[in-house]
């Protein structure tokens, strides 16, 4: 839920970025009041809106009852592979029970009827969370998810390396590029890498800017560690 309003938050706030870029571009003061008229602010709030009223309705547009709905709207704007979450199939993103024979029957079905297939299933938790205790009530959510892709014959899950920040994963925090959480990420990584490994099933993270792998050299320096 943080992370939809903050993604919301950035795309209403992106007509604004590129206003600021083009006063810089073309060497205006942006802290000028004369470069923020009334009739700019008004277009740009405008603008932002109307970004946002776009993403709402796409995000509506994908949404639905089951996993049926929803993957047979993605091969209908002409997907024919996505990355699931198990909210699609109205359960929890990480279950903290096995996911039922019914759910997993009803995912593998939705994937056949559509032609959609699923390469990868979401089992993003914070890894790096400041409480060791809800890193373990992760991991072991973790373990839910890498059996469920298992049982589907989804040959990938996606993991977040995670922040120090207690209420976002996604959010950055100056502690994410201590050596304690690079420690911590890598301790957390070795015993999702076992879980994965035993259900022969591969784990990929995606370096974000607010995570402690940020980048290719961080990604490679995290498999080298």
């Amino acid at each position: 839920m943080i992370r939809a309003v903050l993604t919301e938050v950035g795309i209403f706030l992106i007509p604004f970025a590129l206003y600021v870029l083009f006063l810089l571009a073309t060497q205006k003061g942006v802290r000028e009041s004369a470069s923020w008229p009334a009739r700019v602010v008004l277009r740009l709030v405008v603008s932002a809106f109307v970004l946002v009223i776009i993403s709402l309705l796409l995000l509506a547009h994908f949404s639905g009852a089951g996993p049926a709905e929803v993957l047979a709207k993605a091969r209908a704007a002409g997907y024919e592979c996505a990355q699931f979450n198990l909210t699609c199939a109205g359960l929890p993103a990480m279950p903290d029970t096995p996911v039922g024979a019914a759910d997993l029957a009803a995912i593998r079905d939705a994937s056949a009827s559509s032609g959609v297939a699923l390469v990868a299933l979401s089992g993003t938790y914070n890894m790096i969370h400041p409480d060791p205790a809800v890193r373990a009530d992760g991991l072991k959510r973790l373990g839910v998810v890498i059996e469920a892709a298992r049982a589907l014959s989804i040959p990938l899950v996606t993991l977040c390396t995670g922040s120090r920040d207690a209420n976002d994963m996604w959010h950055h925090h100056p502690d994410n590029a201590t050596p304690e959480a690079w420690s911590d990420m890598i301790t957390e990584l070795g015993k999702a890498v076992e879980l994965a490994d035993a259900a022969g099933v591969d784990l990929g993270i995606e370096p974000e800017q607010a995570n402690p792998v940020i980048s290719a050299d961080h990604a490679l320096r995290m498999i080298r560690d």
